[in-house]
């Protein structure tokens, strides 16, 4: 990779996973440094739209090694991405422990970490 990419919210991404898996995409997050490219889809399950999805997919380019990831929430309806790192200083500490929040059609609302890979519900709505 020869230039980074700033972390920013797409309000109208193409989507990076199959639209056989994720489809609508409602929004996604990415971010890509010299050494790795990291982009979070978040839309429905294209099977059943009342299951929420984070499609997290990431690729290190040294080592040429790809992985995804992908998170339901049940009965939240399509995620949208509401907060999220930005700008070109968030790039790399972003991508190996950033969180961002989301909010479902349904009301739910969450964080993703993704140091991990994991969700949090906030109660309420």
């Amino acid at each position: 990779m020869t230039q980074s990419i700033p972390a920013h919210i797409d309000r109208r991404p193409q989507g990076f996973f199959s639209s056989d898996l994720v489809r609508p995409v409602t929004d996604a997050w990415r971010a890509a440094d010299r050494r790795r490219f990291t982009e979070v889809d978040a839309g429905a399950l294209a099977a059943d739209h009342s299951v929420g999805v984070l499609a997290v997919f990431r690729h290190r380019f040294v080592r040429a090694r790809q992985r995804g990831d992908v998170l339901k929430v049940i009965g939240s309806g399509p995620l949208r991405i509401t907060r999220a790192p930005h700008g070109a200083a968030a790039v790399t500490a972003a991508q190996r422990r950033g969180s961002l929040r989301f909010v479902g059609a349904a009301g739910v609302r969450g964080t993703l970490h993704l140091r991990d890979d994991s969700v949090t519900l906030r109660p309420g709505r």
